[in-house]
């Protein structure tokens, strides 16, 4: 693989072990609020816009990094979460301490995570 594509492997594992853990906490897919979501056409649904201040409007793959770029700035600008101080390490073994940040933000604002 080349540097580019070990990068965003990287990414996307981080994405996936982070969303994966964010569900074994307790924590859905996507969000299971129905007013998160809008008809987009025939049998279709996309999510609706709405303040990023109520988390629970959100799922573990919305609080995951995000699989390109693997960055966490989503977290305030879209759902109204405190970034944490943990940096993803580069060889992905702090992973754990963002999904301990992670379920701690989300438990401030309204969801019940273990």
């Amino acid at each position: 693989m080349s540097k580019a594509q070990k990068t965003q492997f990287r990414h996307l594992m981080a994405h996936e072990y982070v969303e994966s853990q964010l569900m074994k906490a307790g924590m859905p897919y996507i969000s299971p609020n129905p007013g998160a979501w809008v008809p987009d056409g025939p049998g279709a649904w996309r999510k609706a816009n709405f303040s990023p201040n109520n988390a629970l409007n959100f799922g573990a793959h919305d609080v995951a990094p995000k699989e390109i770029g693997g960055s966490l700035r989503h977290w305030k600008r879209s759902m109204g979460l405190k970034i944490p101080s943990v940096i993803i390490a580069r060889d992905l073994s702090n992973l754990d301490d963002v999904v301990k940040a992670a379920i701690e933000e989300l438990n401030k604002k309204g969801w019940s995570l273990k």
